[in-house]
């Protein structure tokens, strides 16, 4: 939907999925940037697989965010020593309200499903910028 909204297509080849893990990552990342017209941005699907997109990209001689920004998930402790731009999920606080939630389910049975959403939150670092002109 973001894609569309950008006016972006979707591209098939810009598309990897594996195995979690920073050096899964890195290898998926590589073959993206092999590309004979290779991204300028990926968004992992969490701050490990950033890492490992930032290795990939080191490898590559790119300069991040000028050649290839990176997007992480979590907000881990290291994205932050890593100035990670990520996306920060509550994690905590959904727990407490998902145990909150099955307390109250299971105190009463017949009461109506409950949906609660917590949206994350983009946290801007230093590994993303507007994409070098063309």
């Amino acid at each position: 939907e973001a894609l569309d909204e950008a006016g972006i297509p979707f591209r098939a080849e810009y598309h990897r999925q594996g195995e979690h893990g920073r050096h899964q990552a890195c290898e998926m990342a590589q073959a993206l940037l092999d590309l004979p017209d290779p991204p300028t941005a990926i968004f992992a699907a969490s701050d490990i697989q950033a890492m490992g997109v930032l290795e990939a990209a080191q490898r590559s001689n790119l300069n991040v965010p000028h050649d290839l920004s990176v997007i992480g998930y979590d907000d881990i402790e290291t994205a932050e020593y890593l100035g990670l731009t990520t996306m920060y999920q509550r994690l905590f606080e959904s727990g407490q309200e998902a145990v909150r939630l099955l307390l109250n389910a299971i105190d009463e049975p017949s009461a109506e499903p409950v949906r609660r959403e917590m949206l994350p939150q983009l946290i801007v670092r230093d590994t993303t910028a507007m994409p070098a002109a063309q």
